[in-house]
């Protein structure tokens, strides 16, 4: 029995690299209103660090800090597409874009900076993420109560 099935040729639909596109950037993108850490801390709730992205599956989504003109910036990121040593691909459904890894300057042999990446928790860790929180605030109330 041949189980090939011409319509999986192509598992997912092309995207569109962000830097062929004709995007005409506003002054202000929702990522600018995102650089303090408490807007950061917000949209990293239920996202975890990663200690390496190679680590982590493709199509999970993910959120980044990277260095932008000599400044760390967050970005919320895209499902991981391709992982590549120097870089990875995200998407959005509609557009990709790389992320580098690594970020050099010409005075030093070793990254001046490493992109850091978030991975989105599975529905399982968010709430056992949950459980535990619910579970310190009720040691706390019967701290309290204890007194």
């Amino acid at each position: 029995m041949n189980c090939y099935n011409s319509n999986n040729l192509q598992s997912e639909s092309k995207t569109k690299r962000l830097s062929k596109s004709v995007y005409n950037r506003p002054e202000t993108t929702l990522t600018d209103t995102l650089q303090t850490n408490t807007e950061m801390t917000k949209k990293l709730a239920n996202y975890m660090r990663v200690d390496d992205i190679e680590d982590v599956n493709i199509n999970t989504h993910v959120r980044y800090v990277t260095l932008k003109e000599g400044k760390q910036r967050f970005c919320l990121g895209g499902l991981l597409k391709k992982i590549h040593s120097k870089y990875v691909i995200l998407s959005n459904g509609t557009f990709s874009w790389s992320v580098q890894r690594y970020h050099w300057d010409d005075e030093h042999k070793d990254p001046i900076f490493v992109t850091a990446f978030f991975r989105i928790l599975s529905k399982s860790e968010q709430q056992e993420k949950i459980i535990l929180e619910q579970q310190k605030e009720l040691e706390t109330l019967r701290k309290l109560t204890m007194k």
